[in-house]
């Protein structure tokens, strides 16, 4: 049921779109980066994002007796914040790696090269 709603509104399927607005994102991050190269990769993604979250709820609900709504639309919302939980926790394990004992212009390299692998890794957890 989503799918349609997700073409009619992005003119691709959100399975194209959100790694897509990942990646400009990441294409941005660098150690000697700035801020002012992001928003373009977080409007997407906040756009993107608005997209899906509502074909989720439209998919959790629908077939759920009217009665059973506010179940259902509970139920989703739990599952979306402990998904959200696990993911960032994955991420953030991504992030990391590589930074231990480092300091100075390595570390901040390697953190910029950990939230790049990290924002590309994202779209594998909608898999």
């Amino acid at each position: 049921m989503p799918q349609p709603v997700l073409r009619l509104r992005t003119g691709l399927g959100g399975e194209q779109v959100h790694p897509l607005q990942l990646g400009v994102a990441a294409w941005r991050l660098s150690a000697d980066g700035s801020y002012l190269g992001l928003p373009a990769g977080l409007a997407g993604f906040g756009l993107g994002a608005g997209v899906w979250f509502s074909a989720m709820f439209i998919l959790a609900s629908t077939g759920a007796a009217p009665q059973e709504q506010g179940v259902v639309s509970g139920l989703s919302s739990t599952v979306l914040q402990a998904g959200s939980a696990a993911g960032l926790a994955v991420l953030v394990a991504v992030a990391g790696r590589g930074t231990a004992g480092l300091t100075g212009e390595a570390l901040r390299a390697a953190t910029a090269d950990g939230l790049r692998s990290a924002v590309l890794v994202a779209p594998a957890g909608r898999a």
